[in-house]
């Protein structure tokens, strides 16, 4: 998937968070890069950046809500925001077939999709155009909608009995992944809001008997709660020299044990009452009991609970794999729909105030933390065999730049299906300079590694990061590098006037994010006192200061350069 083009509609009486009425940002892809090329956003704190991240989801959750059952009607008729997007999906063999090339009205969205393919290239893209209006379309042409560049050509049809506006999903990312490095982020949301109405639906569906089935599901949402799911996900089904290669960074070498705890309760209403899982969710339990070690079962009613302990091992592997398959996402998605579950713990009123609240609601705020004991899904007791450690080690003692490089890194490598859309913010917070610096290279490195892939194979994905650090901006190319600022209450953003690839933080520093030196302001203020002496003798007692007391900087040097013109004025 690649993102072409996002706007907020100009007539908007009031901006998406600090985005205002007609913001506009084009994106400018390679098509024919065999490597993941990430759009970065990149500016200071409160800049806007994670805005643009919401605004995405925002528009995908509006989206896909609109060829699902379950929503309400005031989440398929949307009157806060218009937008316009432009995105294009990669044709590939195991794409749905489309043959629509002309604009078309679905509800209150008109749709415009071509076919095309960059000159020279291998892959053949479906470009859609939705606008999203708060008021009717009238006159709408297809000869009005965008147009692309030169160096693209329109395939011809043969095939124009099937009308794609039968299945508008088929036009959407296959998949949306976002990650957030922190707990109170409003990108959290939309998802949160999609994962509650799944959940509504599922307990609808599970009173009459109706078939309910996951599968749907397009929007995925990672944070520190479902790290544990990603990571025993990889390291049961992932690709070997993928993990490997994930291994010499983490120095851990394996899984070695983990714990899955059911608890049938459901603490929703007034009172306790036991769950029922419906009949898809109670196989997939039954296929974890296949592969545990060991399990046993306790309690009635709504103080039933299942244990299932797994000591792994290349046979426990093997079991995970004949059962949930050779993709780790099979698995995770399981993990997913059985966290999903966790809605039990919560009240009643919650759910309802998550899914029918305002836009400018924080969720992640109005979310009370479920004792552990109350959940009705939990992996725990996790060890691992780490590098240098002699004995099991509890997965939990891992720092906190460890866990996120396994769970960042592990959410690309997871999901290999083509045409997904990728939004991180700030997935480098807590890493050390060197793995910055090594972040886009992974990625990369990982996929090139997994199952099959060769060297010319392009993975077809669209990565969105914010980032603060030089060191990921130097792994990324200008044409993909916006820079964000917002000097009053209006974000404003440009396209990077310099290369990054391949820059150094220091120029980066500089250029972007407005740090003219390499110190702190400290150690600056330190330094700039001891610019002036006033005798050889004090002069000397500097030069010994520095030597002593301060780190080798740029501006150390300079000081010392300064302080021998200084000198020889002294001397004269």
């Amino acid at each position: 998937m690649k993102l072409l083009r996002i706007k907020i509609a100009d007539d908007l009486k009031r901006p998406f968070r600090s985005l205002h009425p007609g913001f506009t940002i084009r994106f400018n892809p390679n098509f024919n890069s065999k490597d993941i090329e990430p759009i970065g956003l990149a500016g200071l704190n409160g800049s806007g950046k994670s805005n643009l991240l919401e605004l995405a989801s925002e528009i995908f959750y509006y989206l896909d809500s609109q060829h699902l059952e379950f929503p309400t009607p005031s989440v398929k008729d949307e009157k806060e925001y218009g937008f316009e997007i432009d995105y294009a999906l990669p044709l590939t063999f195991d794409s749905p077939f489309i043959t629509f090339d002309s604009g078309f009205k679905f509800d209150e969205n008109y749709y415009v999709v071509r076919i095309v393919k960059p000159v020279d290239g291998e892959t053949t893209y479906a470009i859609t155009s939705v606008d999203h209006y708060l008021k009717e379309l009238n006159q709408i042409k297809l000869e009005d909608s965008r147009k692309f560049k030169a160096d693209w050509k329109s395939i011809e049809f043969r095939d124009k009995n099937k009308q794609i506006n039968k299945n508008i999903s088929q036009l959407l990312p296959r998949k949306v992944f976002a990650y957030t490095s922190g707990n109170n982020e409003l990108l959290s949301n939309s998802y949160y809001k999609m994962q509650f109405h799944y959940f509504n639906d599922y307990k609808r569906k599970l009173k009459t008997g109706s078939k309910f089935y996951f599968d749907s599901s397009r929007l995925f949402f990672s944070d520190q709660n479902s790290n544990a799911s990603v990571f025993i996900a990889n390291y049961l089904l992932g690709e070997k020299k993928a993990i490997e290669y994930i291994n010499d960074v983490v120095k851990v070498k394996d899984l070695h044990s983990f714990r899955i705890t059911i608890r049938y309760a459901d603490r929703s209403g007034s009172r306790m009452k036991e769950i029922r899982f419906n009949q898809d969710l109670d196989r997939r339990v039954k296929l974890l009991k296949n592969c545990a070690t060991t399990w046993y079962e306790k309690g009635l009613g709504s103080k039933r609970v299942l244990t299932l302990d797994y000591l792994v091992t290349e046979a426990t592997k093997k079991a995970f794999e004949k059962t949930f398959g050779e993709s780790p996402f099979d698995l995770f998605k399981t993990f997913y729909e059985l966290e999903m579950q966790n809605f039990y713990a919560l009240h009643n009123d919650i759910l309802e105030m998550v899914s029918e609240g305002p836009k400018w609601l924080n969720i992640s705020d109005e979310l009370p933390k479920p004792d552990p004991n109350h959940l009705v899904f939990r992996i725990e007791k996790i060890k691992i065999f780490k590098k240098g450690v002699d004995e099991e080690f509890y997965y939990k003692g891992l720092s906190d730049g460890e866990h996120q490089f396994l769970q960042v890194v592990g959410l690309v490598m997871m999901i290999e299906e083509s045409g997904c859309l990728f939004l991180f913010d700030e997935p480098d917070t807590h890493y050390n300079p060197i793995w910055r610096s090594k972040l886009v290279n992974t990625i990369n490195q990982i996929l090139k590694k997994q199952n099959g892939k060769k060297e010319n194979q392009s993975r077809l994905q669209e990565l969105l990061i914010t980032t603060h650090s030089p060191f990921v901006v130097s792994d990324l190319r200008k044409r993909n590098v916006y820079l964000f600022e917002k000097p009053k209450t209006k974000v404003k953003f440009k396209p990077c006037h310099f290369e990054t690839y391949g820059a150094s933080a220091s120029i980066i520093m500089d250029e972007i994010f407005g740090k003219e030196n390499s110190i702190s302001e400290m150690a600056k203020s330190d330094l700039k006192k001891l610019e002036k002496p006033k005798t050889i003798e004090h002069l000397m007692q500097i030069v010994e200061q520095l030597n002593n007391d301060f780190g080798e900087s740029v501006e150390k040097f300079d000081l010392f350069s300064k302080l021998r013109e200084i000198k020889k004025q002294l001397e004269k």
